[in-house]
C-alpha cells in the first residue's frame, strides 16, 4: 500500500499526533501563565525564546524579552487570573523541515497572538511569541488592497536593497533588534543578529523569489510569507506598523529537506 496517499491510516495517525502535540505545548504555556508554573514555561520555551511585542509607554517601538526575563516577571507577578479564558487555536500550520506556526484568537476582543514553534530532538518548542497591543486604540481596518500592496513594496524594496547592498535603506526598514532564525536542512538552527546582518551585508545572496502571501493582525501587525529562488526555502518576516510605518521586525526561514 502507498503510504503517500493523504488518506492512508500512518499520514492520518501521524497528523493528528503532530496537532496533539502542538496543542499540548500551548495548553502547557497557557497553564504556565496563568498559574505561575515556571516549570511547565521551562519546559516548552526554547532556549532562545523571545516575546515582542509594542507594549511600551507610546507603543512606538517593538519591545523585546527574553526567556529569563520572561519567567521571572511571572515569578514576581505569580498566577494571572483568566490569562487564558475564551482563547481557541485559530490556525496552525506546521512544515516538514521543523517549524510551526500558531494563530491563538480570544473570542471576547478578537486579538491574535502569534507563534513561531521549532521541532527539535523530537518536541516541539516555542521559539516566538508576537502581539501587538491595542487596547484603547480606535478600531481600524487596514485589510485593504492597498494595505497589502505597501506591505509587498515593502518587502520588495528590502529585496532590492539586499541585492545592492544598500545598507542605508535596511538600517530604516529594520527594527533595532531585528534578528533572523532559520533551520537548515540538516536540522540545525541558526540565528544572526542585526549586527551580524551587516556585519556579512556585503556577502549576503539576494535570494528571495516571490512573495506569496500576506496575513494581517489587528491592523498594526503582519506576517508575510515568501519563497526563496529555487523554492530552496520559506522565509516569514515579522512586520509592525510603529509611527505610522511598517518595521520588519525579525526574519525565520526553513530550509526544504
Amino acid at each position: 500500500m502507498n503510504n503517500r496517499l493523504f488518506y492512508h491510516e500512518k499520514n492520518k495517525q501521524r497528523n493528528l499526533a503532530t496537532k496533539a502535540a502542538i496543542y499540548e505545548v500551548m495548553a502547557k504555556y497557557y497553564q504556565g501563565v496563568e498559574e505561575a508554573k515556571l516549570n511547565l514555561l521551562d519546559e516548552v520555551f526554547h532556549p532562545a525564546w523571545a516575546m515582542r511585542d509594542n507594549d511600551v509607554p507610546k507603543r512606538d517601538q517593538i519591545h523585546v524579552e527574553d526567556k529569563p526575563a520572561f519567567i521571572q516577571r511571572v515569578r514576581q507577578h505569580g498566577p494571572y487570573q483568566d490569562y487564558a479564558a475564551d482563547r481557541f487555536m485559530a490556525e496552525l500550520r506546521w512544515f516538514g523541515a521543523g517549524w510551526a506556526f500558531v494563530q491563538i484568537m480570544k473570542t471576547t476582543s478578537g486579538n491574535s497572538t502569534l507563534f513561531f514553534l521549532l521541532k527539535t530532538e523530537g518536541s516541539w518548542l516555542i521559539m516566538d511569541k508576537i502581539w501587538i497591543n491595542t487596547a484603547g486604540e480606535p478600531t481600524q481596518n487596514l485589510a485593504t488592497i492597498s494595505e497589502y500592496r505597501v506591505i509587498e513594496n515593502l518587502l520588495l524594496t528590502y529585496q532590492d536593497a539586499m541585492q545592492g547592498s544598500h545598507e542605508q535603506y535596511l538600517q530604516q526598514l529594520l527594527d533595532k533588534q531585528w534578528d533572523t532564525k532559520y533551520l537548515t536542512s540538516g536540522g540545525n538552527l541558526s540565528a544572526d543578529s542585526r549586527i551580524d546582518f551587516f556585519n556579512n551585508l556585503s556577502a549576503a545572496k539576494p535570494d528571495l523569489a516571490e512573495v506569496t502571501a500576506i496575513h494581517l493582525f489587528q491592523s498594526k501587525l503582519a506576517i508575510v510569507q515568501a519563497k526563496g529562488k529555487d523554492h530552496q526555502f520559506t522565509s516569514f518576516f515579522v512586520l509592525y506598523h510603529i509611527e505610522e510605518s511598517w518595521k520588519m521586525a525579525c526574519e525565520r526561514r526553513v530550509y526544504q529537506a
